[in-house]
């Protein structure tokens, strides 16, 4: 397999960028996902979007909804490095038919996983 990292670079255009990143999440192998976990913190938001894209291919539809920007699962995702705050996550309980309890457990899987930050953690704010 070429090496990862070396395609899913910020001076790739979006559209060939976030179907490398959907490609390899696809995989789910551990060779596959360690390079759009480094990319979750990198400089450029539309990268750490689009790594954040690829992760979810390989997560439940409801995580992959949680995840995306509009609930829908699809594209746009999430900004790795931007605080989900509560107003999100009750939008989200609503919008997917889970209790607010549900909706913040998933998040604390899915942060602890890929180190997404969450508002209602003191060091987050």
């Amino acid at each position: 397999m070429a090496r990862a990292s070396l395609v899913v670079g910020s001076g790739d255009p979006d559209g060939v960028r976030r179907a490398v990143a959907e490609a390899l999440g696809g995989i789910k192998s551990e060779m596959s996902v360690e390079p759009l976990i480094a990319r979750l913190e990198g400089e450029d938001a539309c990268v750490r979007r689009d790594a954040l894209s690829g992760l979810a291919q390989g997560l439940e539809e409801i995580d992959r909804k949680l995840l995306s920007r509009d609930l829908g699962g699809i594209n746009p995702f999430l900004d790795p490095s931007e605080p989900i705050n509560d107003a999100f996550a009750k939008r989200a309980d609503s919008k997917l038919e889970l209790t607010f309890e549900d909706v913040q457990m998933r998040y604390e899987k899915l942060a602890a996983r890929f180190g997404l930050h969450l508002a209602w953690h003191a060091g987050d704010h």
